[in-house]
């Protein structure tokens, strides 16, 4: 599991937010930021009439999502099952 960076600000930079809130203000767009970086894919938020907002990436990202979810502590690894092919 890795924590969200909330270190203080110190050197009073203008606008500066920690990752943290940043995190808590906008959970999608948080989202959006770090799984193309970690897993070198596109996503976006859509609506579904039956789940509501759900994210959507390119390619197979099955894996990596289960590990993302279980690094940053959504979901406990023993609650969390890949399913398909």
């Amino acid at each position: 599991m890795r924590a969200l960076n909330c270190d203080p600000n110190l050197d009073h930079i203008p606008g500066y937010v920690d990752e943290a809130d940043r995190f808590h203000d906008h959970p999608e767009r948080w989202l959006e930021e770090q799984w193309p970086k970690e897993y070198n894919c596109n996503g976006t938020i859509v609506e579904h009439p039956e789940y509501g907002e759900v994210i959507q990436l390119t390619g197979d990202q099955r894996q990596h999502i289960k590990d993302f979810l279980c690094k940053v502590g959504i979901v406990k690894e023993e609650n969390c099952k890949i399913h398909g092919f």
